[in-house]
């Protein structure tokens, strides 16, 4: 009995994982799909105006409703998709933008954001201090001490 019970459960969380698997699969396969349809140059690149122009389709704004996306600021959504920042969205981009803002946070989410806001508050501390030197070594060449305002300007 116990033997029995225990490859019921197994198989019971093989069934879970396999679905999980085919689940995140089908969303991604209509992730691209959308992709594709919003772009209409058919160049493999979604521009913010492609993106607008889609976003007027009820069609297309209800399969964003769908993934609970506000497509309300579409420059914002644009701007949030578009990772490496020039001007337009590759399907990678897309699929992997919304399958993020899909949903609500959850706390690796916060965790990753806090970590990176961490890491980049450390990056421009390091910054700033580097600008700092760079003055002070600026202003001291400019203006040595004992030569009468000599330095560079002798």
């Amino acid at each position: 009995f116990v033997q029995e019970a225990e490859e019921i459960a197994k198989w019971d969380k093989d069934f879970v994982v396999d679905g999980f698997v085919s689940k995140k699969k089908e969303k991604v396969e209509a992730i691209s799909q959308l992709f594709d349809e919003m772009d209409t140059g058919n160049d493999g690149l979604v521009s913010l105006e492609e993106m607008s122009n889609a976003l007027a389709n009820d069609a297309i704004a209800a399969q964003f409703a769908h993934y609970e996306i506000d497509v309300e600021k579409a420059g914002v959504l644009f701007h949030v998709l578009d990772a490496d920042g020039n001007s337009t969205i590759t399907k990678d981009e897309f699929v992997t933008g919304l399958a993020k803002l899909h949903g609500s946070a959850n706390a690796t989410d916060v965790a990753d954001l806090l970590l990176n806001e961490k890491k980049m508050s450390c990056q421009i501390d390091s910054l700033r201090d580097y600008i700092a030197q760079r003055i002070d070594s600026l202003q001291d060449r400019l203006v040595a001490p004992g030569s009468h305002g000599g330095g560079l300007f002798k």
